[in-house]
């Protein structure tokens, strides 16, 4: 992916972030993901100024634009939604700002989709069908989230537990478009 420096300015509240990293996790979740990017935020202007939304190791927080780049020196395209109306962008703020704060979900970073990704290789192997993934609880699921499900969560997406891969295609099926700098 080429390196693009790209000012907020050129950015629209509420685009959809999808970032990789260099670093070892960025890199595990990309091999077990299946997929080119390994984290996904939103774009927000919050007073006016620019901030990403996204769920790392401290859970879901809104941070400056430039800390988040100088931080996480990520690579990312970014998808936009088309036709997005303030009705909806009101919508998606509000379910957002209720899930502000909640702590990330180490568990199925590390352990439940990895086991998801193995049984469906076992599936295709063996030409059987086993569905041993279990979703979350609901009081898991407000306790705890990862990257791509915040997004998918906000945005009312029917799979609510995606890979980076899964919310990506979701997006193109919904017909967002890449913006392209």
């Amino acid at each position: 992916m080429k390196e693009v420096k790209i000012n907020p300015s050129q950015l629209q509240d509420f685009d959809i972030l999808f970032c990789v990293g260099d670093g070892l996790l960025s890199k595990a979740i990309t091999t077990i993901a299946n997929s080119e990017f390994s984290h996904a935020g939103h774009f927000r202007l919050i007073n006016g100024k620019p901030y990403v939304v996204d769920a790392q190791r401290e859970g879901l927080t809104a941070k400056p634009w430039d800390e988040w780049v100088e931080r996480f020196n990520y690579k990312f395209i970014v998808m936009r939604e088309t036709g997005m109306t303030e009705e909806k962008r009101k919508q998606y703020e509000e379910i957002e700002f209720d899930l502000l704060g909640t702590r990330y979900d180490f568990e199925s970073l590390v352990i439940r989709h990895p086991r998801k990704r193995f049984i469906d290789l076992l599936n295709r192997i063996c030409k059987k069908k086993r569905d041993n993934w279990k979703e979350k609880s609901e009081e898991k699921e407000q306790k705890r989230l990862y990257c791509t499900e915040h997004v998918a969560l906000v945005r009312g997406f029917e799979n609510a537990q995606p890979t980076p891969k899964d919310l990506l295609f979701e997006t193109i099926e919904k017909g967002y478009s890449r913006v392209v700098f």
